[in-house]
């Protein structure tokens, strides 16, 4: 899987920025808004960040993502913690995210799209 991540930040066109979520420091839904609103500058992108998944994709879909790669460490502990329905709506939306159509807006044309590691 680490491959995976790794051809996938060959494919991208500026310069990327990493961004690191330990599973095993998500123990709620409260912690992982929290701390994927930090990692993804949520106060940059819109009037406060919501801190549920609605929030999550506006943040998202207002190019939060461009150029980052997330790797979500010890995800099966994230998982375990947040339940496997409420886990699995967060990497849909991520997935979402990565699946976005940036490049029908030429201002995006350079960046790259939001990619998402479970590891």
């Amino acid at each position: 899987q680490q491959n995976r991540c790794t051809n996938r930040k060959m494919e991208m066109k500026k310069s990327i920025n990493d961004l690191y979520l330990n599973g095993k420091s998500i123990q709620t839904k409260a912690d992982f808004h929290k701390k994927i609103g930090d990692l993804l500058n949520a106060q940059n992108f819109i009037d406060g960040y919501g801190y549920n998944l609605d929030a999550l994709w506006d943040i998202l879909s207002s190019g939060a993502g461009l150029n980052c790669i997330l790797h979500w460490t010890n995800a099966e502990i994230s998982k375990q913690n947040l339940g496997e329905e409420y886990f699995n709506l967060i990497v849909e939306t991520l997935r979402d995210a990565e699946n976005y159509p940036w490049h029908q807006w030429p201002q995006y044309a350079e960046d790259s799209p939001f990619k998402l590691c479970l590891e």
